[in-house]
């Protein structure tokens, strides 16, 4: 079985952008918006979050202007790294409506890979 080229590509740009010194959620949302999607929504969703992202400094930064606050669940895989959850409980600890929880899987997509982590922690926190 070969390598699928579209494959390929999209992780060639990714490696290029992180190579020329951009963060990962810079590099994916460039990603996103350069490489032809079926249904654009994807593209345009990633024009808007990079701009509130530009706005707002952090998604953090920018929850934590909302007033009134309102509950935030924060379910992620990646990245993998336990600064990157520190920080999420940090925030948690300082702000009650917000919760993180870290799901074990490999990609930005747990929804696929571990659904039924994804659901049973959305219902917990809606009940």
């Amino acid at each position: 079985m070969g390598v699928d080229p579209g494959r390929a590509a999209v992780g060639a740009v990714l490696a290029q952008r992180r190579m020329e010194g951009e963060n990962e959620l810079a590099a994916a949302l460039a990603l996103l918006e350069e490489v032809p999607v079926a249904g654009k929504a994807v593209s345009v969703d990633a024009g808007i979050l990079k701009a509130a992202y530009a706005e707002a400094g952090s998604p953090l930064r920018a929850l934590a202007t909302l007033d009134p606050p309102v509950p935030v669940l924060h379910l992620y895989a990646q990245p993998d790294d336990p600064g990157y959850l520190a920080a999420q409980q940090s925030f948690a600890g300082a702000h009650p409506w917000f919760r993180v929880e870290k799901l074990q899987a490999r990609s930005h997509f747990p929804m696929f890979e571990v659904p039924e982590a994804v659901a049973a922690a959305i219902e917990e926190f809606v009940a």
